[in-house]
């Protein structure tokens, strides 16, 4: 499954070069829609080699580079440049100066990298860190147009294989040290080559992107794909989705983009963000396939939003929900594309104990979505994490994955990457799986997804842990005990929110409204979010297992079903949900 003339991205960048050199590859959105730079295959392949001439020159070959460049010229030819000098590419966003530089610190030690591309105009910011952050210190920092203009020379042929490393892409790490997946060149090509097949994508395919390029999915489908097809793709920042959602429907329309794609919250922005009167200049007829993945896909989200868009020529069948995980490139499963996207109804109170079933009549159910086939060439199994072995149909278990694009591990930590890439079910001698965390269930052949087995909590594409926020309530007033709360996703009106639920002290007999206020107000701060509701329930009335663990799922599963033991509860509008410092996309 590996390109036709290229068995790594150097090689097939090198042939785009050489077959339609002067043919645009990739354009960037400019606010002056009669002039959106663009970059054809050939200047690009130039201009990297001259990148990855200086890479070489500082004896940067086989090191890790990290790149804090964000969507534009600067970072393809950055990306590319140390692919070219046998390098291995790692893309950050830039570090804050807050709650996400511990983050960076950790990969930075990781990485142990020796340089930092970055941008010119954060050059200044990144001195200063470096004299005030021992992590940051000894990088040798550089910008693009330094690196373009240090040698005249040309890079020597690194010759990549297949098998070479090309990427670390690190995990989010809201609660234990974000993790580099090691990605090589062959897994982008095949699993390239597995979502073309899927989307059914060609060099005829035109697409618009703002996902973040240096998150697996804005990676994958925004620079990795369209090098892949051969077919041009508009480049937008996340920063002008974020601002003005309109932004990337009208690019879209602009285009006549075939394909484009986000997470669930983007279609949700969407629908509430853009005027009745703001359709008439939209034209999203040309699109046959939007893709809905790296978060919760909600059914409700997709009915409301192909309502919302009909009259501007959006076909709900152009809807394609997807799974995947950095782990595995990127996407495991999704589509057959033209085809509407597949509800499944499941009986809320079977799926808390982990069955699933048909809601019978009156019966309280869930509208899941289904994440469609496992795309060819991956083999999905679904495995009770108790026994090892192979869920019957009508259970839901976790979600392993093998396979020609699933990674060969997690940078420096051999540990965790046997555990995680190397599972293997009862009695099965057969190659080693990689254990994804998700829960899921496969029904006629198709995946739906039910939940995190890590119980991670995705707001408006930002990864949050329960513990982090758990540790973070217990802190806050004194009624309130130690592990005796839990932090819990909460799906409202097609997004998902925070629910806290938290024991209340028996010797309190105070007023609990202080209580929810000191909740609200100290997770907001630590963790830039409002939660939709904070409820105080009576001490020691939580599930809990026989060893004294809580049990967030039946905590959850009690909270819907009206069986917790309330004191007191404060509610926010969902006006007031979501991230206080919005972030696109969670990596």
């Amino acid at each position: 499954m590996r390109h036709a003339f290229a068995e790594s991205l150097t090689q097939l960048l090198a042939a785009r070069a050489l077959q339609c050199g002067g043919r645009v590859a990739y354009r960037f959105l400019a606010r002056d829609a009669a002039d959106d730079p663009s970059i054809t295959y050939g200047e690009l392949h130039e201009r990297a080699q001259r990148v990855a001439a200086s890479l070489q020159a500082a004896g940067l070959r086989g090191e890790r580079v990290l790149l804090y460049v964000g969507t534009s010229a600067d970072f393809l030819v950055s990306f590319f440049g140390i692919l070219l000098a046998g390098a291995v590419a790692v893309p950050l966003s830039p570090p804050h100066l807050s709650r996400a530089l511990a983050r960076s610190e950790s990969i930075v030690r990781n990485a142990g990298a020796r340089m930092a591309i970055v941008p010119g105009t954060m050059l200044k910011r990144f001195v200063q860190l470096q004299a005030t952050n021992e992590a940051f210190a000894a990088l040798q920092l550089t910008t693009p147009d330094e690196l373009a203009a240090g040698t005249s020379g040309r890079c020597i042929d690194a010759t990549a294989s297949g098998d070479s490393l090309a990427v670390l892409q690190y995990t989010s790490g809201s609660t234990a040290t974000p993790k580099g997946v090691c990605i090589s060149h062959g897994n982008f090509l095949q699993n390239a080559a597995m979502i073309s097949r899927a989307m059914r994508l060609s060099e005829r395919t035109v697409g618009v992107s703002w996902l973040p390029l240096h998150h697996d999915m804005g990676l994958m489908t925004g620079v990795i794909g369209p090098l892949f097809n051969g077919c041009p793709m508009t480049l937008m920042p996340a920063s002008a989705f974020v601002s003005d959602p309109l932004a990337w429907l009208q690019a879209l329309t602009r285009q006549r983009a075939t394909v484009t794609g986000a997470p669930n919250f983007a279609y949700e922005l969407c629908i509430e963000k853009v005027r009745q009167e703001q359709l008439a200049d939209l034209d999203l007829g040309s699109l046959d396939v939007a893709f809905c993945g790296a978060e919760t896909v909600c059914a409700d989200t997709l009915q409301r939003f192909a309502s919302r868009f009909e009259a501007c020529g959006f076909r709900s069948r152009s809807f394609f929900p997807c799974y995947g995980l950095a782990e595995a490139t990127l996407m495991v499963s999704g589509g057959p594309g033209g085809e509407a996207a597949r509800f499944v109804s499941v009986a809320t109170s079977a799926l808390g104990q982990g069955r699933v079933a048909a809601p019978q009549a009156a019966e309280p159910a869930q509208v899941l979505v289904s994440c469609g086939q496992a795309l060819a060439g991956l083999d999905v199994a679904i495995v009770d994490t108790e026994t090892l072995r192979p869920c019957p149909a009508d259970r839901v278990g976790e979600v392993w994955v093998r396979g020609s694009s699933v990674a060969r591990g997690y940078w420096g930590l051999p540990s965790e990457t046997e555990a995680v890439f190397n599972a293997r079910m009862a009695g099965d001698a057969g190659a080693g799986f990689l254990r994804t965390g998700d829960l899921g269930f496969v029904r006629d052949g198709e995946l739906t997804i039910v939940g995190r087995l890590k119980e991670l909590i995705v707001i408006c594409g930002v990864n949050h842990h329960p513990q982090d926020i758990e540790a973070t309530v217990e802190t806050c007033h004194p009624a309130i005990g130690r592990h005796a709360g839990v932090a819990l996703s909460l799906d409202e009106n097609g997004r998902e929110s925070l629910l806290i639920v938290q024991e209340i002290k028996r010797t309190w007999r105070s007023d609990p409204q202080p209580v929810l206020d000191a909740i609200m107000a100290e997770v907001a701060q630590r963790h830039g979010i409002r939660p939709a509701a904070v409820v105080l329930v009576s001490h020691g009335s939580l599930p809990r297992t026989t060893s004294g663990k809580l049990q967030r799922c039946v905590a959850r599963a009690a909270h819907a079903g009206g069986r917790l033991a309330v004191v007191a509860r404060s509610d926010v509008s969902p006006q007031g949900q979501g991230p206080l410092h919005p972030q696109p996309v969670a990596a």
